[in-house]
């Protein structure tokens, strides 16, 4: 792997979690425990403001809403089969909604589909890796390891040139091998104001590492055991 680091911080404000998503044509807005609003752009450019109510996400399902016409599907109790089905079903301007929740598993956000959780209160335990355009929000990804190869905390897809985007989550990572918390593959990462660490006991830990793409630091804080930023 090339061994120059391409993370770059940048002094700009802390992004809040009722900023707008930014993935293409779709935006949402919490005011938990109420209703989420979003603004979607069809195809021939005008814009519909839908509201929805956010029972669901309050009992514990996982929800699709499809930003073309604002409808919303229950995928039912959040789960590792619950989610990856979700995520496979969305298609760009699509968000899925996490209700509070620890979700085990590897999961891929499709190309230019947000993931809202419910104030880092949603746990991932595995590798969540975002497409091109994507974005996580409100979310934390904990791992926790015993594992000889080095293991990833976020990362990103190998295909695609628009930059994915982590916002406002934390992300921990614990191994007894090498652990990086924050990666990159093909696609370009921004990271806005999230909690950055990881902690190797036999290797190192790096929090941050611009491996083969940009990767840019935004706010939030960085940590690792051998260094915060992998050089």
């Amino acid at each position: 792997m090339p061994k120059q680091d391409k993370v770059q911080r940048i002094n700009q404000r802390r992004l809040r979690a009722t900023d707008m998503l930014g993935v293409s044509g779709a935006g949402a807005t919490f005011v938990p425990p109420g209703t989420c609003s979003m603004d979607t752009e069809n195809s021939t450019g005008s814009t519909h403001v839908h509201e929805l109510d956010i029972d669901l996400v309050e009992l514990g399902h996982i929800v699709l809403l499809v930003a073309s016409d604002g409808s919303t599907v229950d995928y039912g109790e959040a789960g590792d089969d619950e989610l990856t089905a979700a995520l496979a079903a969305a298609t760009a301007g699509d968000v899925v909604l996490l209700p509070a929740c620890e979700i085990e598993g590897d999961h891929t956000v499709p190309a230019g589909v947000g993931l809202v959780g419910r104030a880092w209160t949603s746990v991932l335990t595995g590798q969540l890796t975002l497409g091109a355009g994507a974005e996580a929000r409100d979310l934390c990804v904990e791992r926790d390891e015993d594992d000889g190869d080095e293991i990833y905390g976020v990362t990103t897809a190998d295909a695609g040139d628009d930059a994915a985007r982590l916002v406002a989550c934390s992300v921990s990572v614990t191994n007894t091998g090498d652990a990086v918390a924050v990666t990159v593959s093909v696609v370009p990462l921004e990271c806005w104001g999230c909690n950055i660490d990881a902690e190797s006991s036999g290797g190192d830990g790096y929090g941050a590492w611009g491996a083969t793409a940009k990767l840019t630091l935004q706010d939030g804080q960085c940590d690792g055991s051998t260094a915060p930023i992998k050089a």
